[in-house]
């Protein structure tokens, strides 16, 4: 599809939304390549389920947000390197059904790079 700079697309927007729509994509593109090259090199270095168990320390078979609080409090001494709402927000992007829980297949599907994880 050719997109001219008429007022409007085909897809009845404007000319200049289709083209932020573009470059957001464009900046997600390359957010994420650069976010699974991370993975590879990181996750080469440990056994995530290690580091699952590191966090389900009491053996639920699922994780809490407070288990989530208190891996890093214990990981770093109580001088966390990230805020609170950071360890919200990730535990809120692994919480993807707002269970309130994650579990290991989930766990490991957010932070294993694809091509490990499809394979």
């Amino acid at each position: 599809m050719v997109i001219s700079t008429a007022e409007t697309t085909d897809a009845g927007i404007s000319f200049q939304t289709h083209m932020k729509v573009g470059k957001l994509f464009e900046d997600l593109f390359q957010v994420e390549n650069q976010l699974e090259m991370h993975r590879k090199y990181k996750l080469s270095q440990i056994n995530i389920r290690d580091a699952y168990r590191c966090i389900d320390q009491a053996n639920h078979g699922y994780c809490t947000l407070e288990d989530y609080y208190n891996f890093f409090e214990e990981f770093y001494c109580e001088d966390l390197p990230v805020s609170t709402e950071e360890i919200d927000y990730l535990f809120k992007r692994h919480d993807r059904e707002h269970l309130g829980r994650v579990n290991e297949a989930v766990f490991l599907k957010e932070l294993m790079p694809l091509e490990d994880y499809i394979s």
